[in-house]
């Protein structure tokens, strides 16, 4: 299993105690937020990177990102 930070435990934690509709709207919620995490460090290193090769990576992985937002954003909408 992947290394967990102190914040992704407690998340985990939460998430093992709810079912049906709370557990769908606090995964979608963690995974956007962890989602909007992730495009803030693309962001910063779009910012200052230099090697060209890893601002281009960097900047597919945003667009991706950018995506997967849009669909949590979305998916939350439906989930009321």
């Amino acid at each position: 299993m992947a290394m967990v930070d102190e914040a992704g435990q407690a998340k985990l934690t939460e998430l093992q105690g709810l079912t049906g509709a709370e557990f769908d709207s606090a995964y979608v919620a963690a995974n956007l937020e962890g989602h909007q995490q992730l495009l803030a460090i693309q962001e910063e290193y779009l910012s200052a990177g230099t090697n060209r090769e890893h601002v281009n990576v960097t900047k597919l992985a945003k667009g991706m990102i950018t995506e997967h937002i849009a669909h949590l954003e979305a998916l939350q909408g439906a989930l009321g």
